[in-house]
């Protein structure tokens, strides 16, 4: 559960645009209370995002249950002084293609299983000149208790 530092260093290791580049989602709530941008883009926040449980099975002494998790990635990119924003996609395109090219299809921690997959992804609009878009992956997992 929770594999957003796993992504993340993912992303770190993969995506030279973004080597160190990479915050939490305390740094993008900070940011958001305050209604701004990074000041250095291209920049990205991963987040721990939802769980959906799926089927459950339970017999003497064991549970387990499938579920899927999302990690979603939080990406803004400016370009320079383009204040209606009408570059920021040419910029934004190819970040967005090398973030997906690195998390699909990956299993963390080279776990057997699961990969993740594209949940949904789009752009959500505009902060302090900056473009934000973001991305969900999506990772089916197993739950067993004995």
């Amino acid at each position: 559960m929770n594999h957003a530092a796993e992504v993340s260093a993912r992303i770190e290791g993969t995506v030279p645009a973004l080597s160190g580049r990479i915050e939490s989602a305390t740094a993008l709530a900070r940011l958001t209370d305050a209604g701004k941008a990074p000041e250095r883009t291209p920049a990205a926040f991963v987040l721990f995002g939802d769980m959906v449980g799926g089927a459950a099975n339970y017999g003497t002494g064991f549970f387990t249950q499938h579920y899927i998790e999302t990690v979603s990635v939080v990406l803004f990119e400016r370009s320079g002084d383009d204040r209606r924003g009408d570059k920021a996609g040419e910029k934004l395109t190819p970040l967005v293609t090398d973030v997906l090219e690195a998390v699909l299809g990956w299993s963390p921690g080279g776990e057997i299983g699961g990969v993740f997959t594209l949940g949904r992804a789009g752009f959500v609009g505009f902060v302090g000149h900056a473009s934000v878009y973001e991305i969900n992956f999506q990772l089916n997992e197993r739950l067993r208790i004995n």
